[in-house]
C-alpha cells in the first residue's frame, strides 16, 4: 500500500486524512492501494462486535 503525505490537502484522492499539520492520502489512480484499503475496511467491519456481545443461539427439538 502506498500512502502519500504533504502539508497541503490533496486534490484528487481516494481517501485523505489530516493528522498533525500533514495530510495523508491514497491516490485516486492507485488501484492496488485502493483494493488493499477496501479489504482492510471489510476485515475491520467483520471484526467489529458492536455494543454488546451476543451468545450463540442453541435450538433443541422438544417434540417428536
Amino acid at each position: 500500500m502506498e500512502i502519500w503525505s504533504a502539508r497541503f490537502k490533496p486534490g484528487k484522492a481516494f481517501a485523505a486524512v489530516p493528522y498533525q499539520d500533514h495530510w495523508y492520502w491514497i491516490e485516486e489512480g492507485d488501484f492496488r492501494s485502493k483494493r488493499m484499503l477496501s479489504l482492510l475496511m471489510i476485515f475491520f467491519s467483520m471484526a467489529e462486535s458492536g455494543s454488546e456481545a451476543r451468545a450463540p443461539v442453541v435450538t433443541v427439538n422438544a417434540g417428536g
